[in-house]
């Protein structure tokens, strides 16, 4: 990236594919060994290594988050959010068993309308904890 681009909007990234490289491969060797669960500490050195190579008005960006708060952020949504979705969905396939379609069907349209609000909730929260991360 030439300086006058840099000048323009701010943003420039030194950082090399044969850099990165050694952190992708690994990584993934990792995340397939561990069955995903190295995902979150992968995401961690992927992001330290972007922002480490970033630039902004000449300084470096830094990433502090910890692969450990990622994972404990998944595990949080599985229990807070995932289980009581799949006690919602098994309830509903019993309601019509039971002959109470329609119940089972304002169960399932009041679980699909918190599902989309709680998206806008996840989206806007990720971007809240990675700009909370960034120095």
């Amino acid at each position: 990236m030439d300086e006058e681009q840099v000048g323009r909007d701010g943003f420039a990234f030194d950082g090399d594919w044969r850099d990165y490289a050694p952190i992708a491969f690994t990584n993934l060797l990792l995340t397939i060994v561990t069955l995903g669960i190295y995902r979150f500490w992968a995401t961690t050195r992927t992001r330290r290594y972007l922002w480490a190579n970033t630039r902004f008005i000449d300084d470096r960006l830094e990433w502090t988050g910890t692969g450990k708060e990622l994972f404990v952020g998944f595990l949080m949504v599985i229990l807070l959010i995932g289980l009581p979705f799949l006690f919602i969905q098994f309830g509903a396939q019993a309601l019509i068993l039971q002959g109470r379609a329609g119940l089972a069907g304002i169960l399932t349209m009041l679980a699909l309308l918190v599902i989309f609000y709680m998206a806008g909730l996840a989206r806007f929260r990720a971007l809240r904890y990675r700009l909370s991360r960034t120095w």
